[in-house]
């Protein structure tokens, strides 16, 4: 069955939503007191700022897009933080496609991130905004491996757009494309593709 379910992205992907909808589920279904960070996104989900707190706002502004849809509930609260992990695991997955062979390999590292518990068990009980965060890198990563690829204008928006999410998710993101600009330098062909 592992084998079956590490062969491809897609299968490796169903595998995690399976795995997402089963936490959704659970969580619901359990006792419905509120963890830390869920009760600082039931009370700031009322609210649109610029910032909360010293945290930059895209998970807020999600939430309260979310809230304002549905109204406040333990799924309002839920569903929205395990979308996003469960993106990040997908475009982690894609981008691993993209540098690695073998899509085996990029499915297996797709599944791996379960095994840390920081972006899998602790991600489910808080760090909202570092869940923001998790996503926008793996969308960042997608997206420049994509474009060191396939330089298209689709490639470049991606990219961007994956910047502007990342900075506005947490601030220390913006390490992250200087970071990963300095590294293609040496290399010739990606370094035409950091001047274009």
């Amino acid at each position: 069955m592992l084998e079956r379910a590490t062969r491809t992205i897609k299968t490796a992907g169903l595998l995690l939503a399976a795995y997402f909808v089963l936490n959704i589920v659970l969580r619901i279904v359990l006792p419905h007191s509120l963890e830390l960070d869920e009760a600082e996104q039931s009370f700031f989900s009322q609210y649109l700022l610029a910032g909360y707190g010293p945290q930059p706002p895209f998970y807020n502004w999600m939430q309260y897009a979310v809230v304002s849809v549905t109204g406040i509930s333990i799924g309002a609260l839920i569903v929205p933080k395990n979308i996003l992990l469960f993106l990040s695991y997908l475009f982690y997955g894609l981008a691993g496609r993209r540098v690695l062979k073998d899509e085996a390999l990029a499915a297996v590292g797709m599944l791996a991130l379960i095994t840390l518990p920081q972006v899998s068990y602790m991600a489910q009980q808080d760090l909202t905004h570092t869940t923001a965060l998790l996503f926008a890198s793996s969308l960042f990563l997608y997206g420049f491996f994509r474009t060191l690829d396939r330089p298209d204008v689709a490639s470049y928006l991606l990219l961007g757009l994956a910047t502007g999410i990342g900075l506005i998710s947490k601030y220390n993101f913006a390490l992250m494309p200087v970071v990963a600009s300095i590294a293609i330098l040496p290399d010739a062909e990606w370094r035409r593709r950091a001047l274009d």
